[in-house]
């Protein structure tokens, strides 16, 4: 899916040839990965970045450059970022922890 990209001024609108999506406009794509602009002359469904909206991310190992900017840890990571405290605890969720032990004193 697609929408057509207005910048707000007319001066850069002039530039990059806005228009009807079939005469090469500008558009945005609606990517859950990244927003991507792409030329809408090659109609192809979804961005060219991410493969969206295949589920798996699009990747190629021939740039090292780019496997490192799409790595883990380059996002937010919301799920795997509370993975090593939940880890500690082995998984409890919704107990109290077992008290601890004081050392005997020698």
């Amino acid at each position: 899916m697609c929408r057509l990209v207005l910048s707000g001024t007319p001066c850069f609108d002039e530039k990059i040839g806005t228009g009807n999506l079939a005469s090469g406009g500008i558009s945005l794509t609606h990517s859950a990965g990244a927003v991507v602009i792409a030329v809408s002359t090659s109609r192809k469904a979804g961005a060219q970045l991410c493969a969206y909206p295949a589920t798996r991310i699009r990747s190629y190992n021939w740039s090292v450059k780019a496997i490192r900017r799409k790595t883990t840890g380059t996002g937010r990571m919301w799920h795997l970022r509370d993975l090593p405290c939940r880890f500690k605890n082995n998984f409890r969720e919704g107990s109290q922890g077992p008290p601890k032990v004081k050392a005997a004193p020698t």
